[in-house]
């Protein structure tokens, strides 16, 4: 396990154990990459939920945010892509995945260690990831 780090009072605190996210729903499960990749795949190919539940889930109207997923342009398809980028207490993730689910990239860090309360690094660290997963999925753009 990669353990993560939060900087309280000048101090580094460890904040790898799930004790510590006790009130944030995105520290209360743990998943591989594999796992999280199979979960998208499945969603996206309408295996997990009726086809018009995923479609609701993925429209965003006017926003970039759906039922549950982020949407980012897909310039291989000229579509979207789909999934979930978000920063806790020592971490930063991204999952983002085609429309159809075979092109996908799940990564995780473990960010720098910064101030309690400070949500402008884990957004920070967020739109990098971003950028990079949309960049990395592009490049594998069947020709």
């Amino acid at each position: 396990m990669i353990h993560g780090y939060v900087l309280a009072d000048g101090t580094h605190l460890d904040v790898t154990q799930p004790e510590f996210m006790i009130n944030f729903a995105a520290g209360g499960m743990f998943s591989t990459v594999s796992e999280v990749n199979a979960f998208y795949t499945a969603l996206l190919q309408n295996r997990l939920l009726k086809r018009e539940a995923v479609a609701l889930m993925k429209d965003g109207g006017t926003s970039e945010y759906g039922l549950g997923l982020y949407l980012w342009d897909d310039s291989c398809t000229r579509g979207s892509y789909y999934g979930h980028g978000a920063g806790t207490a020592g971490y930063t993730g991204i999952s983002m995945a085609s429309a159809d689910g075979t092109r996908q990239l799940t990564l995780l860090v473990a960010n720098r260690p910064g101030d309690i309360g400070s949500e402008a690094g884990a957004v920070y660290e967020v739109h990098h990831l971003v950028d990079f997963a949309r960049t990395t999925l592009d490049d594998l753009c069947p020709e």
